[in-house]
């Protein structure tokens, strides 16, 4: 398998997880922050198209409690979450 094809791959499972997870855990956080740290085009727009599904989702009435925190992202509060968590984000 080529790295195009396991990077397509892993992109596809980690759109399923986003799609049905029931929290949003540190493991997701962290992959979220790593690619918002690295601070290239390619990874900002994959954080860009992952919070774009997590929007979508809350946008359809959905919650996702974020681990380690009080905090519920819901349709009102996650542009907030996310300009606080991952500045400059917004454009989703």
């Amino acid at each position: 398998m080529s790295n195009l094809e396991e990077a397509k791959k892993y992109n596809e499972e980690f759109d399923k997880i986003l799609k049905e997870t029931k929290i949003f855990t540190r493991e997701l956080f962290e992959k979220f922050y790593n690619a918002y740290s690295y601070d290239t085009p390619t990874t900002h727009n994959w954080l860009i198209n992952k919070l774009k599904i997590i929007k979508e989702r809350l946008g359809k009435g959905d919650t996702l409690p974020v681990e380690n925190s009080k905090i519920v992202l819901n349709k009102d509060n996650f542009l907030e979450w996310v300009e606080l968590e991952f500045p400059g984000c917004t454009d989703i």
